[in-house]
């Protein structure tokens, strides 16, 4: 199966704001672990669930990953 993933931003990323300090590269990353951001969409009558994780190993370095699930049904939203 194939995703077209596209991302598109409705408002400014500088709008403050605890999603953006929580996604802002100012702050340092010492200790994280993992950090994981989950959006939930509605597409041709499916739910999906993309998971999109960063996990960190003890020297500073990062992988990146995107998990996406088709859920049943779907959304009448």
């Amino acid at each position: 199966m194939t995703y077209n993933l596209s991302y598109s931003f409705r408002q400014p990323l500088d709008v403050e704001g605890p999603f953006h300090t929580a996604t802002s590269s100012k702050e340092s990353t010492a200790g994280y672990i993992r950090q994981e951001f989950i959006t939930y969409k509605n597409r041709s009558g499916k739910l999906i669930k993309e998971t999109i994780s960063r996990v960190y190993s003890e020297n500073g370095d990062y992988v990146d990953s995107t998990h996406v699930v088709v859920l049943e049904g779907g959304s009448s939203v």
